[in-house]
């Protein structure tokens, strides 16, 4: 299915682009629409994923990898010029890059701090002054349900994606008074199944049983991504769980994402199904003078 808001075809930069999230948007888009993916990290890629890599281009996808830290403006705008240079154009930047640093916000580091919050916030910000005012589809930033509830341990990558939405705000103000090109949207992203930041099934549990939240899978995560492509957004948060408990989640955290979706209907953790009960039946009504409704009159007896 083609993404509403990327062109057929499109050159499409994905920073983080070999992470998890990364890699699935990245197959997505390389297969789905025949887009020209260009992966950014700041890493090379390791056997296995240099075996993804050729895996996809042995199935037709135009699909490169570039080394580059999006945390540091140097690097961020050479790499897009090197994009530019090998491509002609940058049609579309998926923001993905992200790093976690769990802990008490006591025990944190200057350090942890700025482990987390440079590739996510700095590097939101250097893609964008590197992307200037050239043309451009979408801008998407791919932030957390974190950044809207918070989570325990997770301060500051909470602070770092509460940045991108309102990073998402300023960027589509820009857009609107003619300074930017290209629709911005922010999507708060839950658990994924399979990718996404990794967390252990402790925490899986606990977000489960107060939140509600269940891990989401990549079918579902890739609807989500279309649909708010297709929408009028500029920040959406996306769900998926038992419906009850994040009902109240949301009343929790109110609307700060701009918008709320359900991905998929299923319950986390699953129930197993009720056990189904004998239909009772109903008495037979009666009518003011003592017969059954739908019946004819009794005979009298002899």
């Amino acid at each position: 299915m083609p993404a509403a808001a990327l062109r057929s075809g499109a050159v499409t930069v994905i920073s983080g682009g070999l992470g998890g999230l990364g890699r699935i948007f990245a197959e997505h888009l390389a297969l789905g629409s025949g887009a020209t993916v260009v992966l950014l990290g700041r890493s090379d890629p390791d056997a296995e994923r240099r075996f993804w890599l050729e895996e996809l281009r042995g199935r037709g996808a135009s699909i490169h990898h570039l080394k580059a830290d999006v945390a540091d403006p140097v690097q961020t705008v050479a790499a897009v010029a090197e994009v530019r240079r090998r491509f002609g154009r940058i049609d579309g930047v998926l923001h993905a890059a992200g790093v976690v640093r769990d802990g008490s916000l006591l025990s944190r580091t200057e350090e942890d701090v700025a482990a987390v919050f440079g590739p996510k916030a700095l590097g939101a910000v250097n893609l964008d002054a590197a992307i200037g005012e050239a043309p451009l589809d979408v801008f998407v930033l791919f932030s957390s349900l974190a950044g809207q509830a918070g989570n325990r341990g997770q301060a500051a990558y909470a602070f770092a994606n509460r940045f991108l939405d309102g990073f998402a705000d300023w960027r589509e103000e820009q857009r609107r008074q003619g300074r930017r090109r290209g629709r911005t949207l922010s999507l708060s992203w839950p658990l994924w199944d399979g990718g996404g930041i990794a967390v252990t099934p402790a925490a899986r549990a606990q977000l489960a049983r107060e939140a509600g939240l269940a891990p989401m899978s990549g079918e579902d995560g890739l609807r989500a991504f279309e649909a708010a492509l297709a929408s009028a957004s500029v920040r959406r948060a996306v769900l998926t769980g038992d419906a009850a408990r994040l009902r109240a989640f949301l009343d929790r955290v109110g609307d700060g994402a701009g918008g709320i979706v359900m991905a998929g209907k299923r319950r986390w953790p699953p129930r197993p199904p009720r056990p189904q009960r004998p239909r009772r039946r109903s008495a037979p009504r009666m009518s003011g003078n003592g017969r059954r409704r739908g019946c004819a009159p009794s005979s009298p007896r002899r």
